[in-house]
């Protein structure tokens, strides 16, 4: 079948064309380390780093298996800081 002049838009998911979704754009503009994998061993051990958003040190917890469903992050706020989370929910 030939084309007759019209331009075919054929798109896949992002995944199978191997772009980025917008989840991972956000986690590169947040500029902290994402850790992966099955389970936590030691919460206590993870290796926590600089979070410029929060005003103070994490990392994200993304849970190999559970399809993007159970990320989370990991936060320490250090004793009389002032922690600068915004909450990006709303319940309107």
């Amino acid at each position: 079948m030939a084309n007759s002049g019209n331009t075919f838009n054929l798109q896949k998911s992002g995944n199978e064309l191997g772009a980025k979704t917008t989840y991972e754009l956000f986690l590169e503009k947040e500029a902290v380390p994402v850790v992966r994998g099955f389970h936590i061993e030691d919460i206590n051990s993870m290796e926590l780093h600089t979070w410029a958003r929060l005003g103070g040190r994490g990392v994200y917890r993304n849970l190999d298996g559970s399809e993007g469903v159970n990320d989370c992050y990991i936060a320490e706020i250090a004793a009389a800081s002032r922690w600068t989370h915004r909450n990006t929910c709303s319940s309107s």
